[in-house]
């Protein structure tokens, strides 16, 4: 008999298999992959600028583009705005009971923006690559004044 040039010894066996392992966890990662794409929605944002002065309220107005500081694309426009007297909570020192006061010549400045964005995995939401969530302070800016803010809602308009 002649003798094979060729064998199939153990390590060639255990390189098929570590072969195959890789291949099959390149499929899988593959497969999730195309299945964790996410859709641009539609997203509703209300922003709540507290205790701003009143020239604040002239410079803020229905259809601006706002921007987040330091970012040269819009994060969203405004379709509303709405103005309520800023209050502050006080301590009766006496009694030591909380009050809250209206203080005066002061507003609170509520900005509802729209906005494109996607929503992650756990209900988080991204736009122009940053995560907003609920009571996040965030400094936005018009093209006339710049707003310490707060994220005060978020709602999915689809």
């Amino acid at each position: 008999m002649s003798n094979r040039k060729w064998k199939f010894t153990f390590i060639d066996a255990i390189i098929v298999v570590f072969v195959v392992v890789l291949a099959v966890l390149f499929a899988k990662k593959l497969m999730m992959a195309q299945r964790l794409t996410f859709q641009d929605t539609e997203l509703e944002i209300v922003l709540r600028a507290e205790q701003q002065y009143p020239f604040v309220l002239k410079h803020i107005r229905v259809g601006d583009l706002v921007y987040q500081k330091g970012s040269l694309s819009p994060i969203g426009q405004v379709v509303r705005v709405s103005v309520k007297p800023a209050t502050a909570i006080a301590t009766n020192l006496h009694t030591g009971e909380l009050t809250e006061r209206i203080v005066p010549d002061r507003y609170n400045v509520y900005l509802t923006l729209t906005t494109n964005g996607i929503v992650s995995l756990n209900g988080n939401v991204i736009v122009d690559n940053n995560v907003l969530f609920v009571n996040k302070y965030l400094v936005v800016h018009t093209h006339r004044v710049y707003l310490p803010t707060r994220v005060i809602s978020i709602e999915d308009k689809g």
